[in-house]
This record gives structure tokens, sequence and C-alpha cells, in this order.
């Protein structure tokens, strides 16, 4: 697939500035917005919400992204654009002569496009204050007599309501002080990129992430995560066997040691974050480790740290001994994996063994342990 930028000749240079929000991530190509290239002539209306910019200022420019996937992608023929912007109180285009009245004060940009490197980026002949609450609508109208190839187009995303409407026609130059009925209206926008204006930082309660269980033995084991900026959360530890709690042990200490617990036996582990007035956030993926056999359990390997577990091809082993030799067991006691190692950091490749549950025996020059991994 293509981009493209569209460069008002002004000052693009001295515009790639870091102030920016970007709407959209779609990969639709079928559709007419921002413009069709296609055909002789094109209008359209975009509606962009509030709540999906997240931001106020001055937008001094957008960005659109052409397809550059086709054969010879071209904008030539189609790259005499007006540009308009404002404030509404829409939604979305209720019908097709639903369209939005586009004032003089609103146009901020008339000229000829180019594009590079797949962004078509145009610069405002002055910034359009936006005030952060209401909507944004966006029109645009080529101009130029000719078209380009049927595979030139622009990358939308799909919205839930109609939020575009266009006119595309091959003989009038459609005028937008009067406006005909719409050809059509559409559930996608272009992916846009508003230049000036910076994405307002949200106080959502962070989700704990990257969980890890350390210095396992068979009645204990240290959990730790990350949460970054977040000091209070709850966590709950239990047998995998066992249903999830509502509710689980407040805790301000991260790592949280897990105590009492049953040797040879694999846990579940969940985390959430508890932010201001007692907001929680989501819990946390669910994080599986197993506790040491009771038989070794004077035989703990010091800073022993396995992870990830589940694991799917590959599983870190490290320690403060020297690990000389990682035995993997099948539940039948068959013996499915050696490795001979020299080193307190290991990689073991799971890659030759089925899914399911194994048993870990590790040697090190002090001592040996073992504990439940799952192969996923």
């Amino acid at each position: 697939m293509k981009k493209i930028t569209l460069i008002a000749s002004l000052f693009f240079t001295s515009l790639v500035a870091t102030a920016q929000v970007t709407v959209g991530e779609g990969t639709g190509i079928d559709q007419h917005t921002p413009i069709n290239p296609y055909y002789n002539y094109t209008y359209t209306q975009s509606i962009y919400l509030a709540s999906e910019i997240n931001a106020s200022g001055d937008i001094t420019g957008i960005s659109y992204y052409f397809d550059l996937s086709g054969i010879n992608p071209k904008l030539d023929k189609s790259n005499q654009w007006d540009v308009w912007i404002g404030h509404t109180s829409k939604s979305s285009f209720e019908s097709k002569s639903d369209w939005i009245p586009m004032t003089s004060d609103m146009q901020k940009f008339t000229g000829e496009i180019s594009h590079e490197d797949g962004v078509v980026t145009i610069t405002f002949s002055e910034p359009f204050a936006y005030n952060g609450t209401d909507n944004i609508v966006i029109a645009v109208d080529e101009n130029k007599i000719g078209f380009n190839s049927t595979q030139d187009a622009f990358f939308n995303h799909e919205v839930e309501a109609e939020r575009s409407i266009y006119k595309i026609s091959s003989d009038i130059n459609i005028n937008n002080e009067s406006l005909p009925e719409a050809t059509n209206r559409d559930v996608w926008v272009p992916n846009i990129t508003f230049l000036g204006i910076t994405g307002e930082a949200t106080d959502e309660c962070v989700v704990p992430t990257e969980l890890m269980a350390e210095n396992i033995t068979n009645t204990q084991a240290d959990i730790k995560w990350t949460a970054e900026g977040e000091d209070n959360f709850e966590i709950i530890v239990i047998p995998a066997t066992e249903e999830m709690p509502e509710e689980g042990v407040v805790t301000s200490t991260n790592p949280h040691t897990a105590m009492d617990l049953t040797a040879n036996t694999e846990y579940k582990v969940y985390v959430r974050t508890v932010c201001e007035g007692d907001e929680k956030s989501e819990w946390s993926e669910m994080y599986t480790f197993t506790t040491a056999n009771l038989s070794i359990e004077d035989n703990i390997i010091e800073g022993l740290r396995v992870f990830p577990n589940p694991a799917s091809d590959v599983l870190s082993i490290s320690a403060k001994e020297i690990l000389l030799k990682v035995e993997v067991f099948n539940t039948l006691g068959q013996k499915v994996l050696e490795n001979d190692f020299q080193n307190t950091d290991v990689k073991l490749n799971l890659q030759n063994i089925e899914k399911g549950s194994y048993t870990i025996k590790l040697t090190t020059e002090k001592t040996a342990s073992s504990f439940r991994i799952v192969k996923k």
C-alpha cells in the first residue's frame, strides 16, 4: 500500500514539529475521502470527534496518507485543492443533503498539493484555533480537471456512524457555496494528523504488566510487575485450579512476597492498580508460576528467576549460582530435554517439545531444584 504527503509550498521543512495528533490507522483504500483521484472532481466533508483528538490549541496544518502500493501512484491530475476546517456540534451526517456550511473564514488552504513518501501535508494559511470540546469538520474540494488511476487512493479507517459525506463527478466542478445532493455518506473517514497540537495526557489507572515470580521456594515467591507512576495495588495469588475472587490483597510493595504457599503447586497471579478515590484499573493478564518441590525444600537455588511461564519457544532462567544442567521431564516422568550450561543466565529452547505441563530440574555447583512450567 502507498502513503502520500501533501505539502503546501510555504514552509514544510519548518513545520516538521513534534506537536501533532494522529487519528486513525486504518488500511481502507476503497473510499472517496478526502478525495477520489479517479474522478475529475471531488468534494468531501469528514467529522473528527473531540474525544479522539483529545487536545486543544492552534492547528497549523493537516496530513493525509496516500496508498503507494499501486502501479506508478500519482496525484498530478488531482492536486488542486481547497481545504476548510471548523468546529461542529454534529457527530454524523443524517442524509445526503446534510452538508455542514463552510464559510470563507474556515478556508485555510487553496493551491496545489504534492506528495512525498506517502504523506500529504497541507500547511494552513493561518492556524485554526481549536477549542478542544467541539468536534471538527474538514472539507476538501479537488478542482483540477483530469483524473488519475483507479489504484490511486487514500487510507481511511472505519467508524460507527456516517461521519463522511462526498460528491464525486466526472463533469461538474462542485461549488462549496451551492452544494448538490451528495453521492453518498460513509462510515469511513480519512486517517489524519493534526499538526501544531499535542494530545493531552490522561489520568487513567495504569494496568500492571510484565508480571514475574522470583526467589521461588516451596512456600513463597516474590511477585513483581511494572506500573509506571503507581504505588498502590491489589494482588491475587491462588492455585491455578481455583476460581478468581472479586477482590485481592492490598499492597504498596513491589515486589510483593506471596507466603504460605503449597509445594510443587502451580499458582496464578493477577495484579491491578488502586488509584485516587479508590478507582481501580483492569486486572493484569494472568501470570503463572510453580512452587518448588517439597522433597528438595532445603536445596533452593539463590536468586532463581524463571520466565515467562507459560512459555512458548524460549524459557529464560537466571540465578546467583552457576547453572550446570537443565533437565525437562513430562508428566509421565520421562526426560524429554537436557542441556548442559556453565552460566548464571541461560535460555532453554522449547520449540521441539509438545504443549503441556513439564517439570524442570536445575542443577548448580551447590544444589538442585525442581519446578513446573507450562509449554503453550
